[in-house]
């Protein structure tokens, strides 16, 4: 009992840690990078705007909605989620807007 206790503790502390996503912005039809991409937390009201190699760093927590726009592309948001901060960095393809 102790030990089934003491598990369920550790896997609800684990979702709340914050970690770092990673990821890099492309353009969706040629593949070029966007540098300058705003992407922002919208439940800490944190951001962070890619580099020049379309790069962006940004602390997270799972169940934390991210919001990636350029000007001239449509606007994304994304769930963050376990398999998010567990895998390697993202690759973020935005579309130009008609």
């Amino acid at each position: 009992m102790c030990f089934l206790a003491s598990l369920s503790t550790f896997s609800q502390a684990d979702t709340l840690r914050t970690k770092v996503l990673k990821g890099q912005i492309i353009h969706a039809e040629n593949k070029k990078v966007l540098s300058a991409a705003h992407v922002l937390n919208l439940n800490t009201v944190s951001g962070t705007i890619t580099d020049d190699k379309g790069f962006f760093e940004l602390p997270t927590k799972v169940n934390d909605t991210i919001l990636v726009s350029y000007l001239g592309f449509t606007s994304i948001k994304l769930k963050v989620t376990n398999d998010l901060l567990k895998g390697n960095e993202l690759e973020i393809a935005l579309y130009e807007k008609p």
